[in-house]
């Protein structure tokens, strides 16, 4: 298993890649995204965020300068960006259509 807690081949590979590739330097491998993007961080960066946001200081001296500031929340932008990028509801019928045991016997898990 590896650090992140998963067993997965392919998060493996990633893994390999981001701490062996001689494309990437040692220090690569802390800022890989299997390390990025795990939930605990997820939540920091975006408690933090919002506690910025939520500063009088900040959103004085962005008034001050001028800037206009409309975030979205985290999950919210999570959601809208899994919409606009995730695969839409017929590729994932035809992805199920084309894994789907037909008549055969299933071996594994």
């Amino acid at each position: 298993m590896c650090r992140c807690g998963t067993n997965s081949a392919r998060v493996k590979a990633s893994a390999k890649f981001w701490k062996f590739s001689p494309a990437t330097s040692r220090s690569a491998d802390r800022f890989s995204p299997l390390r990025m993007f795990q939930p605990y961080r997820v939540r920091a960066l975006r408690k933090a965020f919002d506690e910025t946001l939520a500063d009088p200081q900040f959103v004085a001296a962005a008034k001050e300068a001028n800037i206009y500031i409309n975030p979205m929340g985290g999950e919210e932008l999570q959601a809208t960006v899994g919409r606009i990028a995730g695969p839409s509801e017929r590729v994932l019928t035809m992805f199920r259509q084309a894994t789907e045991f037909k008549g055969a016997q299933k071996t594994g898990p």
